[in-house]
């Protein structure tokens, strides 16, 4: 036990992002001047970036339609490729906007860990990391089988989870899953379980920011006042923080948060399947997301997600 223990931490270690590696991280100030108007071009680039983001961040799930049981608990390392919409352009400019060239594929291992509870509830939570970023997210969740164990009947699930994104300065991304799954464990020659699952999540999605830079100038503290009050990003160098020193920096851009709050609703489809042989499980699972209402939104296309995992259940 031990050993497979040391082997999936071991295997998550060496898949997550090296420091000095910031491919993806997120470059916010080149969605450009959102302006006053909550339909501009770049606020709808940063809606559009922090529902993808989200989306990603949430949409997998790698657990059957049955708790674990009052006395169970399960260790798992994933891994999620998510395919985004890293081409597509908001009037000619992209809305993922990263320290590279747009990503196209987004690779989050993380680790999984659940607690079965008495009436036939369930807890648990998960770290995410990016791939050659320093940004990861945490996610916390509540399972209840609504039906489950019976013999002729599949097994019913209802899940809910919060997600929390963290490593990104200048933008926070937020989510809240509740959702409904179905399916049923199958004996397999006596020796093993297979668990095919499918199930629907309605994914909210709540991103601000905090934080713009518009260019990367260095001023003194003295220059800051020849701006115009309440116009901190009035396109003038004069009117950009000073460089080390954050204090001055939070200072200048609470005046003028650039990006506002920006919610949305995204549908969650997803087909799956889990192994199991003695205490060790493997998981299969695709899922679709699209949005729910594009008001506002231009270019909202579909996301698409393979995850995988490997993991100890006892």
């Amino acid at each position: 036990m031990r050993r497979w223990s040391a082997a999936i931490i071991l295997l998550f270690v060496t898949a997550a992002p090296r420091v000095a590696r910031a491919d993806y991280n997120l470059v916010i100030y080149q969605l450009g001047d959102p302006g006053t108007d909550p339909s501009s071009p770049a606020n709808q680039r940063f809606r559009m970036l922090g529902n993808e983001l989200g989306t990603s961040l949430s949409g997998a799930v790698l657990e059957p339609a049955e708790t674990l049981g009052a006395d169970g608990f399960a260790f798992d390392f994933e891994y999620t490729f998510a395919l985004i919409n890293a081409s597509q352009a908001i009037q000619g400019q992209p809305f993922w906007v990263t320290a590279s060239p747009n990503p196209g594929l987004l690779m989050l291992p993380s680790l999984h860990f659940r607690k079965g509870l008495p009436y036939s509830l369930e807890i648990g939570g998960k770290v995410d990391t990016l791939t050659n970023s320093g940004l990861f997210a945490g996610t916390a969740e509540v399972r209840w089988g609504i039906v489950e164990g019976f013999t002729y009947l599949p097994d019913l699930m209802a899940r809910f989870a919060m997600t929390r994104l963290f490593g990104q300065q200048d933008m926070d991304v937020t989510t809240g899953v509740l959702g409904l799954s179905i399916g049923k464990q199958f004996g397999v020659a006596g020796m093993a379980t297979l668990a095919p699952y499918a199930g629907y999540q309605a994914i909210g999605i709540d991103s601000s920011s905090r934080v713009l830079l518009t260019n990367q100038a260095q001023i003194t503290q003295e220059n800051y006042a020849k701006c115009p009050a309440g116009n901190v990003n009035g396109g003038a160098a004069t009117c950009q923080p000073p460089a080390g020193d954050p204090t001055f920096t939070q200072a200048l851009f609470n005046e003028n948060q650039p990006f506002g709050a920006q919610p949305n609703l995204y549908n969650d489809l997803y087909l799956g399947l889990q192994f199991q042989t003695a205490i060790v499980t493997l998981a299969l699972e695709y899922a679709y997301d699209w949005a729910m209402h594009a008001d506002g939104i231009q270019n909202a296309e579909p996301l698409q997600q393979l995850s995988l995992s490997a993991g100890l259940a006892f």
